[in-house]
């Protein structure tokens, strides 16, 4: 206790120090080393001095800021050895520097860029350094931005789930005993505090046909194409998919199909993907091809169906509900069971159509994936 008394006392004389000033502390530390390791003397002894003398000491000295912060760590070293006292590797002061705190690796120190300023920043959480601040608010600028308040949450160490959760069961226990007649125990003898949660659900496993009828497929024109600027294995089209504007796609089709083959085509095109951009350019739909062994076909709808028109199961209805923007695990899923069986588009053994028939993949052997 009298070694941590004796570290704080010096530590806020110390912090006072808002610039390097020079120290003459070293009789005063020579006098306190040669005391401490006589072998018979008494720990209170070493402390004899009042603040006010060491205060006078450190403020008329001639030595850096650096060496007094060396001599005090030795000597506050030489008092711990000679009084028994463990020696501490942190901070007392800091909480971001104690193993218990749950310390967390987005919150590190920084030393403030003022030069001759010696204090270190928190961040995120101190964007402006308080000694350069204490002095003149108006020349020093925020050496860092300051996170929104839901960023620090995040950056906070957790809170000991078992003592909140016995704090709250006991106040929720409390104010209920209050407000009503203790409950018959039963078997376990405890009752669920009142609007208390309990475990999370898990949520029930989609079916094949639910994760199908989640994406949303229409059948689609090319109305544009062209090279994509920055790719030399993309085109950029403008696809009709029945909506106010055609949609951008960057489609890797330029090894199959040649400009002319593509312009005017129709085409099934998957909407509900999460917009992507490709080397630097925004693709909003993807267009579906079949492929084995490096031969690409992308699928082709009945030769009468409108643009907009909704792919979907063979005797089956068009979902009703897709999703708005589809789960990429569902749509990998999804893509697994794409098959073409007699040169047609099937998922999961059943045939995809429109209104007007089904989809075909000409140029296909059986068993060839589609994506």
């Amino acid at each position: 206790l009298q070694v941590t008394v004796c570290a704080r006392v010096i530590a806020m004389v110390v912090s006072a120090m808002t610039v390097r000033t020079p120290s003459t502390v070293l009789p005063f530390f020579s006098e306190q080393q040669e005391a401490a390791q006589k072998p018979k003397i008494k720990a209170q002894n070493i402390f004899s001095f009042s603040s006010s003398s060491c205060c006078s000491r450190l403020l008329s000295s001639s030595m850096t800021f650096d060496k007094t912060a060396k001599r005090l760590d030795s000597l506050i070293a030489t008092l711990e050895k000679a009084t028994g006292t463990a020696p501490s590797s942190v901070d007392p002061d800091d909480p971001w520097a104690r193993t218990d705190s749950g310390k967390s690796a987005n919150v590190f120190k920084v030393s403030c860029a003022t030069p001759g300023c010696f204090y270190r920043l928190t961040v995120p959480f101190e964007k402006r350094c308080p000694l350069c601040s204490f002095k003149d608010k108006s020349k020093i600028e925020p050496q860092f931005n300051l996170l929104p308040v839901d960023e620090i949450l995040k950056h906070l160490p957790a809170r000991n789930s078992s003592s909140s959760s016995s704090s709250s069961s006991s106040s929720s226990s409390s104010s209920s005993s209050a407000a009503a007649p203790a409950p018959a125990k039963g078997s376990a003898g405890k009752v669920p505090a009142s609007g208390s949660k309990g475990p999370a659900q898990p949520q029930p496993e989609l079916t094949n046909e639910q994760k199908w009828d989640s994406a949303l497929v229409k059948v689609g024109k090319i109305v544009e194409i062209g090279n994509h600027p920055s790719a030399d294995a993309l085109y950029l089209c403008q696809i009709d998919v029945g909506e106010a504007t055609p949609r951008q796609v960057c489609a890797g089709l330029k090894k199959y199909y040649s400009v002319e083959d593509l312009s005017g085509k129709r085409v099934c095109v998957v909407l509900n993907l999460k917009p992507v951009k490709l080397r630097g350019v925004l693709s909003s739909a993807m267009i579906l091809a079949g492929d084995k062994d490096g031969v690409v076909k992308v699928l082709e709808p009945p030769t009468d169906a409108s643009i907009g028109d909704q792919l979907f199961l063979e005797k089956k209805a068009p979902s009703a509900a897709p999703a708005a923007v589809l789960d990429p695990n569902v749509w990998k899923a999804v893509v697994d069971l794409l098959k073409v069986q007699d040169s047609k588009a099937t998922f999961d053994g059943q045939v995809l159509v429109t209104s007007t028939g089904h989809v075909s993949v000409p140029g296909l052997p059986d068993g060839s994936g589609i994506h």
